[in-house]
């Protein structure tokens, strides 16, 4: 009695042989990877299309606060990186429009009301840090 494959005695009363599986098997899985591939362009749309507006890329350019043009000059890079005056720090975006910067000093969560040409900070404190963007 010859040895039969593994897979020929599940194949009983399906004409089938084993070769002829492997080639529906990666049929199937091509179809898969299909579907897979259709996924991740579809999140990669939705996040770039999510990603064009909000306090991320609404916040980028050089904000001065108060009137005084001599005043202190924040500046928001799209990477995360903040400059204000002279110290650096990092910024990231929290709940509720919220907003961290981190310097080598300490680090500052400030509730954000983001506009146009208009961003106002508020500490938890209850003090206001008014900007203008300069153009």
């Amino acid at each position: 009695m010859s040895k039969k494959h593994p897979l020929t005695r599940r194949l009983r009363g399906n004409d089938q042989r084993p070769d002829q599986l492997q080639c529906s098997l990666k049929t199937t899985r091509s179809g898969v990877d299909l579907i897979r591939l259709f996924l991740i362009a579809a999140t990669i749309l939705f996040c770039a299309v999510q990603g064009c507006g909000g306090p991320a890329n609404d916040i980028v350019g050089k904000w001065r606060m108060g009137a005084d043009t001599s005043a202190v000059v924040w500046e928001f890079s799209q990477n995360g990186a903040v400059q204000m005056g002279s110290t650096r720090g990092r910024y990231s975006f929290g709940d509720r429009e919220r907003i961290k910067i981190e310097t080598s000093s300490g680090t500052s969560v400030y509730e954000m009301e983001l506009s146009k040409d208009h961003l106002t900070l508020k500490d938890p404190r209850g003090s206001k840090l008014e900007f203008s963007r300069t153009r």
